[in-house]
């Protein structure tokens, strides 16, 4: 029986891809509260990409303190 040990390149796509997809959620998250509080569409915007931008950053660093 063979085992499925991934690469270190795969390793490293799917931790962007966790990150990506971890900051998309927290952006939609983000637009979605701001659009509820206020009626401004650039109000939700700029907190939507300040929390994606955020979140992502912190993915990032969180991986690379693990080793991934």
């Amino acid at each position: 029986m063979t085992s499925n040990i991934p690469t270190p390149a795969a390793m490293k796509v799917m931790s962007v891809l966790v990150a990506l997809l971890s900051g998309a959620v927290a952006a939609l998250i983000a637009y979605i509260l701001a659009r509820h509080t206020s009626p401004e569409l650039g109000q939700a915007l700029v907190w939507s990409s300040g929390s994606f931008i955020a979140v992502t950053c912190l993915v990032f660093k969180i991986e690379d303190k693990l080793g991934l």
